[in-house]
């Protein structure tokens, strides 16, 4: 009689015990692929918002040299970062500007220049942490 036991072949428990393994593979393969996207979301998020700084800091700067110093005190705009990306809506958020009056002379003769401090705050989606990026520049007088 012929021995149909062979040594070629794996058994239904080695089987089961690499299905195992692998899955638990898979599972922290894929915890690192959504925490990653998250936090890319983030950086990206910032980035947007750290573009919308520099472009109001140039306006402001622009509008300086044509006419004058702008006279902004406290202004609230309501801003989106991103929504230009095909499958990405856009997150809603503010952006603080305010501005004070300095003086470098000595006896004070007025206004040699203006500070801006320009805020931007958002909050992630899923996450309930609200996230701020903030600027300062300072423009002198034509």
């Amino acid at each position: 009689m012929k021995n149909f036991r062979s040594k070629k072949g794996l058994t239904l428990v080695e089987c089961l015990v690499s299905i195992i393994i692998l899955s638990i593979i898979m599972t922290s393969g894929l915890v690192i692929y959504v925490n990653s996207k998250a936090v890319l979301g983030m950086a990206m998020h910032k980035k947007m918002a750290i573009e919308l700084i520099n472009n109001k800091m140039e306006e402001l700067k622009n509008s300086a040299y044509v006419t004058g110093l702008p006279s902004v005190q406290t202004t609230l705009v309501a801003v989106t970062l991103g929504g230009d990306v095909i499958g990405h809506e856009g997150i809603p958020g503010t952006m603080l500007i305010t501005s004070s009056t300095i003086d470098f002379d000595s006896p004070p003769d007025g206004e040699d220049a203006r500070q801006f401090d320009i805020v931007i705050t958002w909050t992630e989606p899923g996450q309930n942490s609200t996230r701020t990026i903030s600027a300062t520049t300072y423009i002198a007088k034509p």
